[in-house]
């Protein structure tokens, strides 16, 4: 075994996979195969980020020799999961770079479960969503939702020409992503549901569950416009609020994968809405969209049992209504006094709010709200630091493909025959 192949199985196996189920290094002599799967990982994670790559400078990447890079390749090459593009100059003597990338041709169902509806998409491994379909639910029961889902999924596997390799689901409340769960969903009223196990019964594919505000975090980390963070809070404001962080580079994820609860986090003011727990300040009970869609309701913005309120109360304000556009500037400014909290909790490198909250539209408003809240040691840009996600209108397609896509870069031959 040559030092360079030996170093990337101890950087890969390790010291790495960081974003995922912490990973006990075996004792003893890797074997070639456990070696092979490693320097696999590696070379496609230096393709992750989409350019084209040559084998030479894939082998200086990873610290692999240039037999092995050229190796690994030619079995990727062969799969179809890399392309070769056209030949390029090397700048030196000597023959043309041949860089080869990451092919379109496989790809990942994602799922997202919200309170109201289900978002189905078409992500390939570099994160780029190709198809997306959504349904409003019928029934919020699990026993009548998830069989029409995993119905809809089987429908739009057949119908896809690209090669399936797994599912990635997404959905508010507690999810144990260890045993593919969600332990609890408060607005669906769904407790102890095997999401990972009826999926991958009625489809035959692995699949990959966690909670919203870790989907995000996978995301950002794997695809985002900063991926080298290590550093990193994502707070969800939807119908569920909630938060996750990624310090040194490690999902916090708690003894119960309950850790990110921060319904009662304060905003900094009483609002209108009394909490369960009696108080007037807290983040979900003001912030999450059954909380601004109850008012808009009351106010007349929106008609009783609207089955797409959010996006009905954002589009007013888009068109001028000068109440509705109040709503929403409140509701992030809050969102902004809170967020300043985890900034001090976290230290973060980057804060993204995701969510339901139109991120970009109202972000100066957030600006606002945690440059007001934030009584911080550290001198910080707000404007560099709190960033809406990545994707725009693809969040919810891309975080629950990346569930599935994180375990995949971290062992692809768990996924395809290599």
């Amino acid at each position: 075994m040559r030092r360079a192949d030996k170093l990337s199985y101890v950087n890969q196996f390790r010291a790495g996979r960081p974003s995922g189920p912490d990973q006990e290094a075996t004792s003893g002599y890797a074997t070639t195969a456990v070696l092979r799967r490693a320097n696999l990982a590696a070379v496609l994670a230096e393709l992750r980020y989409g350019a084209g790559l040559a084998r030479s400078q894939l082998a200086t990447r990873t610290g692999l020799t240039t037999a092995t890079v050229t190796r690994l390749t030619g079995t990727l090459l062969q799969k179809g999961v890399l392309v070769e593009d056209a030949a390029v100059p090397s700048g030196s003597p000597g023959r043309p770079l041949v860089p080869v990338r990451i092919s379109g041709d496989y790809v990942v169902i994602a799922v997202h479960i919200g309170a109201l509806s289900t978002r189905l998409g078409v992500v390939d491994l570099l994160g780029r969503v190709s198809h997306t379909e959504h349904s409003p639910h019928r029934d919020s029961s699990a026993e009548r939702e998830l069989p029409q889902i995993i119905a809809a999924v089987r429908a739009l596997i057949a119908r896809i020409p690209q090669t399936v390799i797994g599912i990635g689901v997404s959905t508010g409340g507690w999810v144990n992503h260890q045993s593919g769960r969600i332990i609890e969903h408060p607005t669906m009223d769904w407790r102890d549901v095997p999401v990972t196990g009826e999926l991958e019964h009625a489809t035959g594919l692995p699949t990959r569950v966690a909670a919203n505000e870790f989907a995000g975090v996978l995301a950002e980390r794997l695809f985002g416009n900063s991926p080298h963070v290590e550093n990193l809070v994502y707070l969800f404001v939807g119908n569920v609020v909630a938060m996750a962080a990624l310090s040194h580079g490690r999902i916090v994820q708690g003894a119960h994968h309950a850790a990110g609860v921060v319904d009662h986090l304060s905003v900094g003011e009483e609002t209108a809405h009394r909490c369960r727990c009696g108080r007037m300040d807290c983040l979900n009970a003001a912030t999450s969209q059954m909380a601004v869609v109850a008012d808009a309701t009351e106010a007349g913005l929106l008609a009783p049992h609207d089955t797409d309120p959010m996006d009905h109360l954002l589009e007013a304000a888009d068109d001028g209504n000068a109440a509705a556009a109040a709503l929403l500037h409140q509701r992030a400014h809050r969102v902004g006094r809170a967020a300043a909290r985890l900034i001090e909790l976290f230290d973060p490198e980057i804060l993204v709010v995701g969510g339901t909250l139109d991120t970009p539209t109202y972000l100066t408003d957030i600006w606002a709200g945690v440059e007001e809240a934030l009584d911080s040691r550290v001198t910080r840009d707000v404007q560099t630091l709190v960033r809406a996600p990545s994707f725009g209108n693809q969040e919810f397609t891309v975080s629950p493909a990346a569930v599935l896509l994180d375990d995949f870069y971290r062992d692809p031959v768990d996924y395809i025959d290599l």
